[in-house]
């Protein structure tokens, strides 16, 4: 008998409640009682370590120590959540303290249960490296009373992951990190779940087919118009020419995070086009700009118009043509001091687009102090013109090149699409699950990020993050067209390529 993990989930203080009798079969059988391991325990430390491992990275070797069978408190990061919740007053199970005879049955006859969902089950096996087809989920009225009574969010016996109400939950981030770690009991354990043993060619094909009818048959897409489903038979289609394997760029990785596209609601109004629009989305963006403009209250306007004055200074300036077919000017004499000027009006309710224009210098510093010998000064303008970029600002959409709604930091990145450049992240690990985002635009981003081709510097782009700086080929891009001069201009640079950037 293995116990389980165990996440304190306090709850008010109530009365506990005896389970539901054990069938008379077997009401007579007598094991072992379970003990609640410590949240100290050495186990306990690596399910928590292993957990968010596995959440950040796709994909993980990982070993795991063995465990004499009892219960395993549950995370402690779990637990550190918790504690900030209201009317935590309920006590807790001391480590080692011995669980009611009755419940010690009850457990330590668990069966049933369902099997993980198909899409959370490759989520997790190709991280974890490991076969968790025979792992079984228990999250009903019986499940949620031996938890309570255990006082937690979750317990692991041996290939059985038993929750509380709604803490089963695999479609956020909180209920992945909680499944994660029940699931390294499970390895613990050792119980049922084996390392994923080398699939032939007929079962990963077989495997595929299965997601290929999971997604054609799910209502979302049948409701999609003709565009969206092209794209979804186009992603299908490049899918099948894929290498066989669920790793990242395998065949069953795309058809997962279609699947995971698919089956990810639009939280937002259910009509209309582009990005969509979300009361979520709108109170995000709204959010993030008024911090930054209470920031910049703050400062008392200490760091006003320093990047307008460092291009103030600039001599040579010529003229260079960015999105829109609208022109800049840049001043490249140097290098590394390269300043660039750009003209941007400012289109949406007035009360959004004048929040945007009070960040003006925040965005310039954003990019200066990020990006040495780089300085750009954006000049909002009322009118339109052949030199003026033009943009909207819709705090309820998604920010994106043509839409100015979020933090200095993350405009920093939007005005360099003016520029010319093109963003260098992942589209589908990005935007596949954004609940935020209409599923067509989700759709059209995965077709153009199969397009793509990525590079090994894109990660340390801001073009890729928004707190990145820009390099050497970033920079030299707004400042040159492709050629020579711009080669010249990049190996110039690299020097103040930030260390540990691939060359």
């Amino acid at each position: 008998m293995h116990a389980p993990q165990i996440a304190r989930a306090r709850t008010r203080a109530s009365a506990v409640r005896t389970p539901p009798a054990l069938p008379a079969p077997l009401q007579g059988i007598l094991q072992r009682k379970l003990t609640i391991g410590s949240v100290d325990d050495p186990l306990e430390h690596e399910a928590d370590s292993i957990a968010e491992k596995v959440m950040k990275s796709p994909d993980n070797e990982l070993s795991f120590s063995h465990a004499p069978p009892r219960i395993s408190r549950a995370c402690a990061h779990c637990e550190r959540e918790e504690e900030q919740e209201k009317g935590l007053v309920q006590r807790s199970p001391e480590p080692g303290e011995a669980v009611t005879e009755t419940l010690s049955r009850n457990l330590g006859t668990t069966g049933g249960g369902r099997a993980l969902p198909p899409s959370t089950r490759v989520f997790m096996e190709r991280r974890f490296g490991a076969d968790f087809s025979a792992v079984r989920i228990h999250a009903d009225a019986e499940d949620n009373e031996h938890a309570q009574q255990l006082n937690a969010q979750a317990f692991t016996i041996g290939n059985h992951i038993h929750f509380r109400r709604g803490k089963f939950n695999p479609d956020h981030h909180a209920g992945r990190l909680l499944l994660a770690h029940e699931l390294v009991h499970t390895l613990q354990q050792g119980h049922g779940v084996s390392l994923v043993q080398r699939k032939t060619d007929a079962e990963w094909k077989n495997e595929a087919a299965a997601f290929e009818t999971q997604i054609l048959a799910a209502p979302e897409y049948k409701a999609l118009d003709a565009v969206a489903k092209g794209n979804v038979a186009w992603i299908i289609a490049q899918a099948r020419t894929k290498p066989l394997g669920d790793a990242k760029g395998q065949r069953l990785y795309y058809l997962f995070m279609l699947l995971k596209a698919i089956t990810t609601h639009f939280q937002g109004a259910s009509s209309g086009s582009g990005y969509g629009c979300s009361a979520d989305m709108a109170k995000q963006n709204r959010e993030v700009v008024d911090k930054a403009l209470k920031t910049e209250e703050m400062w008392g306007g200490a760091y006003n118009d320093v990047d307008e004055r460092a291009v103030a200074t600039a001599a040579n300036m010529v003229e260079r043509t960015g999105e829109q077919g609208k022109k800049y000017k840049v001043d490249r004499t140097d290098p590394k001091n390269i300043r660039v000027r750009i003209k941007v009006k400012l289109n949406g309710v007035p009360d959004e687009v004048s929040k945007i224009k009070g960040l003006e210098d925040a965005i310039e510093r954003a990019i200066s102090m990020t990006t040495k010998g780089y300085y750009v000064d954006i000049v909002f303008v009322n009118a339109s013109g052949p030199d003026v970029f033009e943009f909207t600002v819709k705090f309820c959409e998604w920010p994106n090149s043509g839409n100015w709604a979020s933090s200095p930091v993350t405009l920093s990145h939007e005005v360099h699409h003016a520029l010319g450049l093109a963003d260098r992240y992942d589209y589908i690990e990005a935007h596949a699950g954004r609940s935020s985002m209409r599923l067509e635009m989700r759709l059209d981003l995965f077709v153009q990020q199969m397009r793509k081709t990525a590079g090994p510097r894109d990660p340390y782009s801001k073009m890729a993050y928004n707190n990145n700086p820009l390099l050497a080929e970033d920079v030299c891009a707004v400042a040159f067209p492709a050629g020579a001069d711009r080669n010249k201009c990049i190996e110039a640079r690299k020097s103040l390529d930030p260390a540990g950037v691939p060359p």
